[in-house]
């Protein structure tokens, strides 16, 4: 199971079907990248059904290893991988496909009528 924290460095073994989870650190000029730019990296690299997210110098992605089992090498900006069972997978794309914001509740201003209608 890949799984590296505060930093991957060397190989990492991939499995056919399974999912894995990566935190991207990028630096300098990277960090303008858009989400869909580093998507086309991962596909590049053999990954199918790629999502990523966050901005900035931190990105989250999501992907589907759907070759043969292969060795690579991790790239710098790779600091964290770790697998996703795929039931666990199916059941969080529904969640936040789901997931509303809910709006704030009101709250009534007291005004001098809601306070005499208080007091009886």
């Amino acid at each position: 199971m890949p799984s590296c924290k505060g930093g991957c460095r060397g190989e990492v073994h991939s499995s056919e079907g399974q999912r894995y989870r990566a935190t991207i650190k990028l630096t300098g000029l990277k960090r303008l990248a858009s989400n869909e730019t580093v998507a086309g990296v991962l596909r590049a690299a053999g990954f199918a059904e790629v999502k990523v997210e966050g901005g900035g110098g931190t990105r989250f992605s999501e992907a589907l290893w759907p070759k043969a089992d292969a060795t690579a090498d991790i790239p710098p900006e790779i600091v964290k991988i770790e697998e996703i069972e795929a039931a666990f997978a199916a059941v969080a794309r529904t969640m936040r496909a789901k997931r509303k914001p809910k709006a704030p509740a009101k709250r009534r201003r007291k005004t001098s009528t809601t306070r005499r209608m208080a007091r009886g």
